[in-house]
């Protein structure tokens, strides 16, 4: 996923406006709602499409495979291959 610092450059606000303004918008940390998003788009790709995990990854901001799996599990409570197994 994106860092804040990256996110803020590119719409051109200060790291910190880009944390209030995501706080109050999400109620959420910038960096932990760019990982959310990330993950649901993972989790998405994982369900819908026949991408391989480290296309998914690399398209979700992953920088890799095994960093995308650990995330993944930790938040989902499963692997991408037990997901797409249940559906």
């Amino acid at each position: 996923p994106r860092t804040v610092v990256a996110v803020a450059g590119a719409i051109v606000f200060s790291t910190l406006k880009l944390e209030l303004e995501c706080k109050a918008a999400t109620g959420r940390a910038a960096r932990r709602y760019f990982v959310e998003r990330c993950l649901s788009d993972a989790r998405l790709r994982a369900i819908d499409s026949a991408q391989s995990v480290q296309e998914s990854a690399l398209a979700c901001g992953f920088t890799s495979q095994a960093s995308l799996a650990r995330a993944f599990h930790h938040a989902f409570g499963q692997s991408i291959s037990a997901l797409r197994r249940h559906h």
